[in-house]
């Protein structure tokens, strides 16, 4: 599989007009940008901080280049981003908003004049994922709608109807006998899974189960006892057949794919089946990641929540707490809504409803940063190798370019002088 290459000379050369197998798409020309104006400082080369002073304005993007230190500004969004997904292979940047669009971007070239593509859904946007080839986008609404959008090809492919709106979606990325699997959180409470023919490109539904159940209802969830609100979920890095749900109800849930044997008058058919449970959240869990890290971190589960904090877990010791850390002595009050760890790296990013971005190192069990990069709730956030992407009810959407980490060594023989000229240096990803 192979993403379509967008000339951003010949935006206007995109059809203006297609054909989609969906009455629920249609398809806009892109908007040309309004104006260009710098106004963020990089910060350590890796996050931004905004100037003092700065108007904001609805619908723009915000593209920064910390080599150039420049910012585009582009209009396009017409209400608060929601949904977010920056592509596989790093060089494009998918947004929601919940009036009914997604907006595509480069991730790469500066400078850009026009969002690639605009298409419109009849729902507001929810939950955005790219398929692993970057072949196209999964697009979850918040009217439970779940739509397959071809890049290349311009056009709607499968949709399916939920009861509840769809507030997570993640892919696994192992292949197993041509099969892939999307999962899909729902607002009802239930979880989906799906399974993909990799020859076909088809999609079908494997199971559909209730993962989180409704429960007393509080002053702070007073629909809980209707439904438990699924708002995150996340698939074991290693896997394809074990995955955690976090809901509203405070708790994460890992869950495993197991298949039964038909009988005599059934076929077999796969169901999920609960492993552990996890607690300790005092408030709704927001969004969880599990990722493998640094050789000398393993992999690592993580979750943030509305009650200020993050728990940190060793999925390969029966997900023992490893560590809890709270963000309540940053900034003004505030609750956790996203957060994306480093994989193959040290990291955790994390980012709040006041439009806080955190950064914390695992290893060496600290803050590298904290401030404010958004004027609104973010609402989004992802992190694929060195780039990290988020959006907000501002109405902005920050990429951020951070540079690799590297230790270089010098070695130098303790002989004489003439050895000392062979000196050998070594240059090692941190």
């Amino acid at each position: 599989g192979k993403m379509v290459t967008f000339d951003l000379d010949n935006a206007s050369k995109l059809p203006k007009k297609i054909d989609f197998n969906s009455p629920h798409l249609k398809k806009e020309q892109g908007v040309k940008i309004i104006k260009a104006n710098k106004f963020c400082d990089g910060v350590d080369h890796w996050v931004i901080k905004w100037e003092k002073g700065v108007s904001f304005h609805e619908g723009r993007i915000n593209i920064t280049d910390f080599n150039k230190d420049k910012t585009q500004e582009i209009s396009c969004f017409n209400t608060s981003c929601c949904g977010l997904a920056l592509s596989n292979n790093g060089k494009y940047i998918a947004c929601g908003d919940l009036y009914e669009n997604v907006m595509f971007f480069p991730a790469e070239k500066q400078g850009c004049t026009v969002p690639i593509e605009r298409i419109s859904v009849v729902d507001g946007i929810r939950a955005l994922t790219f398929d692993p080839t970057d072949e196209s986008i999964w697009i979850g609404t918040m009217e439970g709608r779940l739509i397959r959008y071809w890049i290349k090809e311009g056009k709607a492919g499968q949709n399916f109807e939920f009861e509840h709106s769809v507030m997570s979606l993640r892919y696994n990325k192992h292949h197993e006998e041509g099969k892939m699997y999307l999962m899909a959180g729902l607002g009802s409470g239930r979880c989906a899974i799906f399974e993909e023919d990799l020859k076909t490109k088809e999609m079908k539904l494997l199971v559909k189960y209730l993962a989180h159940a409704p429960a007393q209802a509080t002053e702070i969830t007073p629909s809980l006892d209707l439904w438990a609100e699924i708002w995150s979920t996340t698939w074991c890095p290693t896997s394809n057949k074990t995955w955690v749900t976090a809901s509203e109800d405070k708790s994460c849930l890992t869950w495993n794919l197991e298949e039964s044997k038909g009988g005599m008058f059934s076929k077999a058919s796969k169901k999920a089946k609960i492993g552990k449970k996890l607690t300790g959240h005092d408030r709704a869990v927001t969004s969880i990641d599990w990722q493998v890290m640094d050789p000398r971190l393993g992999e690592i589960f993580v979750s943030c929540s509305d009650d200020q904090t993050f728990r940190v877990y060793d999925p390969k010791n029966d997900f023992k707490l490893i560590d809890v850390v709270s963000t309540k002595g940053y900034g003004e009050w505030h609750t956790l809504t996203y957060l994306a760890l480093e994989k193959g790296g040290t990291r955790v990013a994390l980012t709040a409803v006041n439009g806080y971005f955190f950064m914390y190192n695992l290893l060496e069990r600290r803050f590298e940063f904290v401030d404010r990069i958004h004027h609104g709730s973010i609402e989004g956030l992802d992190w694929k190798g060195n780039k990290i992407v988020t959006c907000s009810g501002d109405n902005t959407v920050n990429l951020v370019h951070i540079p690799r980490r590297f230790t270089i060594t010098v070695e130098i023989p303790d002989s004489d002088e003439e050895e000392n000229r062979d000196g050998k240096i070594k240059i090692e990803k941190d």
